[in-house]
C-alpha cells in the first residue's frame, strides 16, 4: 500500500476511504499520519492474543464507507461488497468487558466538573 505521500494505487484508495472516516481532507492530515502510519494499522499491544482480543470486539456493520469518484469503485459498491465484522454475542457488553462496551450515553460513575470561573 505504500505510505503517506508514497502510496500505491491500492494505498491511494485506502487513504481516500480513511480520509472520509476521519472527517474529510483536514489540514496536515497526511503529515500527521506519517509518524505512526504502519503502527496505527496494527493493535497497540503486540502479540497474536492481543490482536485476536481486539478483533473479537470489533463491529463494522453500521459504518458507512465513502470514496471519492475516480478511484475505480463507487461508494455504494464499496459498502455492499466490503467484509463486515460483527462481534460474537456478549462481546461488547459492559459486564463482560467494560472497555469494549457499546456507548449508551448513560454515565454510570461519578464525574468531575471543572468550572472555568473557579
Amino acid at each position: 500500500m505504500g505510505e503517506p505521500g508514497k502510496y500505491t494505487e491500492q494505498g491511494r484508495r485506502f487513504d481516500n476511504v480513511v480520509k472520509h472516516l476521519a472527517g474529510g481532507d483536514l489540514p496536515l492530515r497526511l503529515e500527521g499520519m506519517k509518524l505512526r502510519y504502519v503502527q496505527n494499522l496494527n493493535p497497540r499491544e503486540l502479540g497474536p492474543e492481543r490482536a485476536q482480543e481486539f478483533a473479537r470486539h470489533a463491529d463494522t456493520r453500521h459504518i458507512p464507507y465513502e470514496i471519492d469518484p475516480g478511484y475505480g469503485v463507487e461508494s455504494d459498491a464499496l459498502n455492499r461488497e466490503i467484509a463486515r465484522i460483527a462481534p460474537p454475542p456478549g462481546a461488547r457488553s459492559r459486564e463482560a468487558t467494560a472497555v469494549f462496551a457499546v456507548f449508551t450515553g448513560k454515565i454510570r460513575v461519578p464525574v468531575i466538573y471543572a468550572s472555568r470561573n473557579g
